[in-house]
């Protein structure tokens, strides 16, 4: 899996993942910018799809946070990605609308995920010496 073989909208989810832990409605709020013209519902299947490519390619892990003293830790459901994103689909619809801070599942890039994003840049950074 290169970065020329993800959307716009799974590069940014990825890249999101890989500064910082991206709750669900953050993926939407990424949604939301790259279709901007989208209704809820198509947000909701643009957004499951995304994430289901960057599960699949085990880019980024679902998980929830889990207090470790002061801080925090994702612990990973360990879901196959069709699981989870059935799991995900599902405590959605039961929400009735869009997920706010904390809702239903955390995002962390993984060591490939992480691998991924890094040769993009070093790729990027050979094209722009040509």
């Amino acid at each position: 899996m290169h970065m020329s073989q993800l959307t716009p909208l799974e590069r940014d989810i990825l890249q999101a993942c890989s500064e910082d832990d991206v709750g669900l409605w953050e993926a939407v709020r990424h949604g939301q910018r790259n279709f901007p013209h989208a209704s809820p519902d198509e947000i909701k299947q643009v957004v499951l799809s995304a994430l289901r490519v960057l599960l699949t390619a085990r880019l980024i892990d679902a998980g929830l946070p889990v207090a470790r003293g002061t801080s925090y830790d994702i612990v990973s459901w360990n879901l196959p990605a069709d699981q989870a994103i059935e799991r995900i689909r599902q405590e959605w619809d039961e929400l009735g609308g869009e997920p706010t801070i904390g809702d239903i599942v955390w995002f962390v890039s993984t060591t490939e995920g992480d691998r991924v994003l890094a040769e993009g840049k070093e790729r990027n950074v050979l094209k722009e010496s040509d």
